[in-house]
């Protein structure tokens, strides 16, 4: 992965959470759970992306909740497009609902948007 790539998917992944004003800590770990992920999620989109019917414009809106276990409960998804293929959505969320994150004292929000970059 280049490092163009890296800050790219950086700034695409813009996550924002809803349990406390002040989060900061907690959204730097979200952050780097999902940027580990980024390969395994990418994979989902990437084939699409080489024939094109997928556009590097596209994204996917996400949000979910990370229980006290560090679980993630209450996944949604939504595509950009009305266009593109079932099997990323589905693909993306199978993949995101299987990120262990850390272990927590309170439910927390997240919402995310990734790029198909």
């Amino acid at each position: 992965m280049t490092k163009l790539f890296r800050i790219l998917a950086v700034i695409a992944l813009v996550t924002s959470c809803a349990s406390k004003p002040t989060l900061d800590k907690d959204k730097q770990v979200v952050y780097q759970y999902l940027y580990k992920s980024l390969p395994q999620l990418r994979a989902c989109w990437l084939p699409y992306l080489k024939k094109r019917v997928v556009k590097p414009a596209d994204s996917i809106a996400l949000e979910f909740d990370i229980n006290s276990r560090g679980r993630v409960e209450g996944l949604k998804g939504k595509l950009s497009s009305a266009y593109l293929p079932l099997r990323i959505k589905k693909c993306i969320l199978h993949k995101v609902v299987r990120i262990q994150f850390p272990k927590r004292n309170e439910v927390m929000s997240i919402r995310t948007q990734l790029a198909f970059r």
